[in-house]
């Protein structure tokens, strides 16, 4: 509950926050420009980096793997801008965490692994 108190404290009243699974959020900004959104996640990232989450006696680091794509127009679904959004993040997780990633065509994040 936190965390999602924390991202709608830092939305405006018209944008949409959902709990996608497990730990991940949508976070859908209508009329908003792709860069836009960037800047939004980008701050949403930085804003919950610096208040830690407060349990009791405990002080809970958390940081945002983040993922931003726009709608596009020749999207046949709604969820697939959300499809774009969850590969960027993912990417922005395996390229070391408490990171925003824009989707690209292109993009192509492969895990890092150390060598042996």
């Amino acid at each position: 509950r936190w965390f999602a108190r924390k991202i709608v404290e830092l939305v405006r009243t018209s944008d949409i926050v959902a709990r996608y699974g497990g730990e991940e959020f949508c976070v859908i900004l209508p009329e908003t420009e792709e860069d836009e959104a960037f800047t939004a996640a980008d701050r949403i990232r930085e804003a919950v980096a610096r208040a830690p989450c407060q349990s009791g006696d405990l002080t809970i680091p958390v940081t945002v793997s983040g993922g931003v794509t726009a709608s596009w127009g020749d999207d046949k679904d709604p969820l697939d801008a959300v499809h774009r959004a969850d590969q960027a993040m993912y990417c922005a997780k395996r390229s070391g965490r408490n990171l925003v990633v824009r989707y690209k065509p292109e993009l192509v994040c492969e895990e890092k692994r150390e060598k042996k």
